[in-house]
């Protein structure tokens, strides 16, 4: 399961600026990871559940490499401290 960490956003030209208020860093993402974050704002979700609810959102089929580009976001989100892996 991930959640995400409080974060406050404004949209900037195509792109979003995410203000993490757990470590005062302000990032700018694309609006797909920033569409992942607006999904886990209000609960933790399985990759699974968050690729599928994507692929719906981005019209795209479901496939094991969406489910890869998906994770590899994620694993960015978490190295940038806006999403958390809980243990399951």
């Amino acid at each position: 399961m991930l959640t995400c960490t409080e974060f406050s956003c404004e949209s900037l030209d195509g792109y979003v600026g995410i203000f993490n208020s757990i470590t005062g860093e302000t990032h700018l993402l694309s609006l797909l990871p920033a569409e992942i974050l607006s999904l886990m704002k209000d609960q933790a979700l399985t990759l699974d559940e968050i690729s599928s609810q994507m692929a719906e959102l981005c019209e795209m089929p479901e496939s094991p490499e969406w489910t890869d580009r998906i994770a590899g976001m994620l694993d960015q989100l978490v190295q940038l401290e806006l999403v958390d892996r809980l243990a399951e």
